[in-house]
């Protein structure tokens, strides 16, 4: 791990309302020197979002051949793969090879995401990430939250649905955690080339 990583601790107040999960707990982050607010605070809410008991961060951007968050154990393995941002087509096929149990959860943090995985996608005729749970948390949430974050902050979120409260600095912040449907993404963007095509 390199000395130029900075830590943060946050004390989290979390409430999942459908799935009864009641938890609070302080995490401690190790953050990348190039590690942006928006992966930063994608990847918490994506740990919030998705929690159970062993969810942990990875060594993240320090380790780009592991997920950012995942949860294991030593009998099933990998429990949870989940990806801040778009992995290379490499890793994620791989981690399906390898983890065929696992729940896949990949979050985006800006619409330009979306179109990048599906460049990746290109040339796919099946549908091999149909088992993938995909998710885009919007910018502008994450630019509300900026401003908000501190070195030691409270985070006090609630989950109903795929809709996040989050009390932060003793402002109140909502978002809904926008489900992705990246085939039918992958779909409008082969349309979009063909028509880039026949216009040329």
């Amino acid at each position: 791990m390199s000395f130029g990583a900075a830590f943060n601790t946050f004390s989290i107040k979390l409430v999942h309302v459908d799935r009864d999960l009641f938890p609070t707990f302080r995490l401690k982050v190790v953050i990348h020197p190039n590690e942006s607010e928006s992966y930063l605070f994608t990847r918490m809410i994506g740990l919030l979002h998705s929690y159970e008991d062993g969810i942990e961060f990875s060594q993240g951007l320090f380790d780009e051949d592991a997920p950012t968050i995942l949860c294991s154990d030593p009998v099933d393995g990998i429990k949870s793969w989940i990806q801040v941002g778009v992995p290379t087509k490499r890793k994620l096929q791989l981690a399906l090879r390898n983890s065929p149990k696992a729940q896949f959860t990949i979050y985006f943090y800006n619409q330009n995401q979306i179109a990048e995985f599906c460049q990746m996608l290109k040339g796919s005729k099946t549908n091999w990430v149909s088992e993938i749970s995909f998710y885009l948390i919007p910018t502008v949430f994450l630019e509300q939250i900026a401003p908000l974050h501190v070195s030691s902050p409270t985070w006090q979120a609630t989950f109903i649905d795929d809709h996040l409260y989050l009390l932060l600095e003793k402002s109140d912040l909502e978002t809904d955690i926008l489900s992705v449907d990246i085939w039918s993404e992958y779909q409008n963007y082969l349309a979009t080339l063909l028509q880039s095509e026949d216009t040329l």
